[in-house]
């Protein structure tokens, strides 16, 4: 029997939709050991979740998911971080509901294409975590608190997919220490709970290879190839798919797979228009789109654009086998 698997993810439910892409991504692509899926629940409703253990069972019947109440109010009083509020700190009391040595924390923005059985091999007992490093790469660039030591020595990792240990997690309280140093610094730092991670645990972290824990717009740029099965694609920034579409290649691979698996799943439209798409171009777009970009080129191939959407709506049906009870 192969060794059980322990995933924790969090949401409410205004991640839904990406909750629910990362966990079909996540079990259809996962076969080869048995998952234990534990939900940090921060408000979804009794639809959505019964939606969840539908279209879970269907893709991949080994595999159980587990619910856990959280609830973000009890955070009150931290520093909010943009849409994501408080659940964002989910992720430090992932340990807290999982019964094994070892579990893989994953946040609600990905698609996962690489079984996450792979990274056993990567898990290493000195390490209290470890996951992939950050755009930003070292600890000095976003920890102004490190005084005279030279926190350049020291990477930064991003939070998104975490390796856990969960041993070390539990019998040094880790939690509680990274939750004493947010309530006492939040203010001063971009990402709260990740940089807290990374200050409190330096030393203790271990560095995970690049394609677990993939940015979209990295994907975008060419940085890394988006082959299935060698990536998961983490969709980080305020662009999210289901909320903010754009005609690029991490989010046309979210597409995708969302539709075959969720056939029911449709485009925001109002994000379909020049004037969205120019906003989101000029503060996201270095790298997709020209920084000349204007109003007036993007309504000039906006019917190309919508092209390249609705095709996604004239997807085949999948197979029955996948489609989830309604």
């Amino acid at each position: 029997m192969r060794e059980t698997i322990h995933i924790v993810l969090a949401s409410d439910s205004t991640f839904f939709y990406g909750l629910q892409t990362t966990l079909a991504s996540l079990v259809f692509h996962e076969r080869s050991h048995p998952l234990q899926i534990h939900v940090l629940d921060g408000g979804l409703q009794a639809s959505q979740w019964r939606s969840l253990l539908a279209l879970v069972a269907a893709i991949n019947p080994a595999a159980t998911v587990n619910r856990h109440v959280f609830n973000p109010s009890s955070l009150a009083g931290l520093t909010e971080i943009r849409e994501l509020g408080h659940m964002t700190y989910a992720r430090l009391f992932a340990a807290s509901v999982v019964e094994a040595d070892l579990a893989i924390y994953l946040d609600s923005d990905f698609l996962i294409t690489r079984p996450l059985s792979g990274l056993l091999q990567h898990y290493d007992t000195d390490k209290a975590v470890s996951g992939v490093i950050d755009f930003s790469g070292h600890l000095s660039d976003d920890c102004p608190w490190g005084g005279a030591l030279d926190l350049s020595a020291y990477t930064y990792i991003n939070g998104g997919l975490l390796l856990l240990n969960v041993k070390r997690w539990k019998s040094d309280r880790l939690a509680e220490a990274l939750l004493a140093f947010i309530q006492k610094e939040s203010a001063r730092c971009r990402y709260a709970d990740q940089s807290a991670i990374n200050w409190v645990l330096k030393g203790q972290i271990g560095v995970l290879p690049p394609e677990w824990n993939a940015f979209g717009n990295s994907i975008d740029a060419g940085s890394v190839e988006a082959d299935p099965g060698q990536v998961n694609i983490h969709y980080a920034s305020g662009l999210k798919p289901w909320k903010r579409p754009l005609p690029t290649l991490s989010h046309k691979l979210w597409w995708k797979f969302t539709r075959s698996f969720v056939p029911h799943a449709r485009m925001p439209n109002p994000f379909i228009n020049p004037r969205n798409l120019l906003r989101y171009a000029r503060r996201y777009g270095r790298g997709i789109w020209s920084d000349k970009i204007t109003r007036r080129d993007l309504g000039a191939s906006l019917e190309k654009w919508k092209a390249f959407w609705r095709g996604y709506e004239r997807q085949p049906a999948p197979s029955e086998a996948l489609v989830p009870p309604s």
